[in-house]
């Protein structure tokens, strides 16, 4: 991923504008890298990362795919 592209994603904030909010809670993180390697470590890493801790269950949907594969048709 380009230099520029990591450095906007770290400027774009969903939620209050402190950089420690951010950090612990945020709403989007990178997950997958450029060379398609997994950016999390395990379980917990990945339920830290979303900033949802203290919450019983997590449903997440991911949905891969080349160009004109369907993917916003599926998520419709």
């Amino acid at each position: 991923m380009s230099e520029i592209l990591l450095k906007e994603m770290e400027t774009v904030s969903i939620g209050s504008g402190k950089s420690e909010d951010r950090r612990h809670g945020a709403r989007s993180f990178l997950l997958v890298d450029e060379q398609e390697n997994l950016q999390v470590h395990d379980e917990a890493d990945f339920v830290e990362k979303l900033g949802c801790v203290d919450v019983a269950g997590v449903k997440v949907l991911s949905i891969f795919g080349n160009t004109g594969d369907g993917k916003s048709h599926t998520l419709n």
